[in-house]
């Protein structure tokens, strides 16, 4: 398993300080941009203890180093940190050498003298780059940030050519930094790939800093590879899963409107590759066009038989009602007859049988 070890150098010297016992180290670069660092210094840590952690994590003067099995793997400095008196904790949030340059500005060497003359960076000539390799105008922007007072940071480019010829001119009053500077020219059309890392250690155990340019790649072409783990992998599991596989893929059409009005639905499939040829088919919709055309037939002469015998049925039992009533009409009027011969008042009977009974005589 690798071995990672963490180093604390001086920007200005690349002095290494000390090496430090940081935990939960997260590390990564980045193309095109600033790579970036997490980690915590526990002060409880006798090693810790024996030297001088604010010094250690003083913000945009110290430089953090990775090294992994002793090999210097990332570089940058210091930027944030946050003590936590409760834990005895300092978190630390790093940025590599594009970080430093993000905060140098573009221009020729300035004049101490005119600091207080308010128009001097507005009037400055430009600084122009004309008619040169991409690659060469990345390396003239490092070498100008060293020119200033203090600002050579020991970072070393590469030598490699892009093969584009482009012209570049920074005027004062457009206040732009290097690090934005180099991150446009990387970002047009058959820009060089660029990123900073750290080499090597020298005799003194220190690591260089770098500059990487493409020409005007870096690395693999064409489709990235995906980092998903943030570590060593050790072991790996492959799942494979046939119910998502299919040698025939089926989609909805208009609808089942389509269905009841006795319109074809066209199914949508893919033809089967040469290997799958010979392979059993795999439908992956409920049911074919055919299929959802004759169920939803049958379901229509099912509810019409339904609805039919519903209506046969309500229809006998009104006649046979009606029947029943009209008998018993024509029974009260044979009783009114009869008492009528008897000489009886019928009066008493009559509000039993109804005009509709009477109707229902006459007719007979």
């Amino acid at each position: 398993m690798a071995v990672h070890t963490y180093l604390v150098a001086d920007l200005a010297t690349n002095r290494i300080l000390a090496e430090v016992p940081l935990t939960t180290v997260r590390y990564g670069k980045k193309l095109g941009g600033t790579g970036q660092v997490s980690a915590t210094l526990n002060l409880g840590d006798p090693r810790v203890q024996a030297e001088d952690p604010a010094d250690l994590t003083t913000p945009a003067r110290r430089v953090v180093y990775v090294l992994r099995d002793d090999v210097p793997v990332w570089g940058g400095l210091v930027w944030t940190r946050r003590y936590d008196s409760a834990n005895q904790r300092i978190s630390l949030g790093c940025g590599d050498f594009w970080s430093y340059y993000d905060h140098r500005k573009v221009l020729l060497k300035l004049d101490p003298a005119k600091y207080t003359d308010l128009g001097y960076i507005a009037h400055l000539d430009p600084v122009d780059l004309e008619e040169m390799d991409q690659n060469e105008i990345a390396r003239r922007l490092i070498a100008g940030a060293a020119l200033h007072d203090g600002g050579d940071i020991g970072v070393i480019p590469d030598a490699t050519m892009s093969g584009v010829i482009t012209s570049r001119a920074y005027f004062g009053f457009q206040n732009v930094s290097v690090g934005d500077a180099l991150r446009k020219l990387s970002q047009v059309a058959g820009g060089p790939d660029m990123y900073f890392d750290v080499g090597p250690l020298d005799a003194a155990g220190r690591p260089s800093r770098r500059l990487r340019l493409g020409d005007p790649s870096l690395g693999q072409q064409g489709s990235p590879h995906v980092w998903e783990f943030g570590g060593n992998m050790v072991s790996y599991t492959w799942p494979s899963d046939g119910t998502r596989m299919a040698t025939r893929v089926f989609a909805d059409g208009s609808g089942f409107e389509s269905v009841i009005n006795r319109k074809p639905l066209t199914p949508h499939a893919t033809a089967p590759s040469a290997p799958l040829a010979n392979k059993p088919k795999q439908t992956t919709a409920a049911a074919t066009a055919a299929a959802t055309a004759s169920l939803c037939r049958s379901r229509r002469r099912s509810q019409t038989a339904r609805m039919a015998g519903t209506r046969a049925h309500s229809h006998a039992q009104c006649l046979d009602a009606w029947r029943r009533r009209r008998n018993r009409q024509i029974a009260a009027l044979d009783a009114v007859e009869r008492c009528g011969r008897a000489g009886e008042r019928v009066r008493h009977h009559a509000p039993r049988v109804g005009a509709g009974a009477l109707h229902v005589l006459r007719g007979r």
